[in-house]
């Protein structure tokens, strides 16, 4: 039996706290990507951008994020 994938965009996320991860040390603070696990969606996370709060975030499955950043990692040749 097929499992149905979960509607990441339609739950609300205008009360959630979002936390700045990446931030460019050289610029400031203000600079970084934006995370927060979305309620009630087991290892589902948004991502949003600390300079424009005013666009949509994105939304993905751990397992999506997951396979983002190993794919990113092996093209710009980082060990993680």
């Amino acid at each position: 039996m097929a499992t149905t994938a979960p509607d990441l965009y339609s739950v609300d996320l205008a009360e959630v706290k979002f936390t700045a991860l990446g931030c460019d040390p050289k610029t400031s603070d203000e600079a970084c990507v934006t995370f927060a696990e979305i309620p009630g969606v087991p290892d589902a996370l948004a991502l949003g951008d600390s300079k424009r709060p005013d666009l949509a975030v994105l939304r993905f499955t751990s397992t999506e994020l997951d396979t983002f950043v190993l794919a990113y990692a092996v093209r710009r040749g980082l060990t993680l």
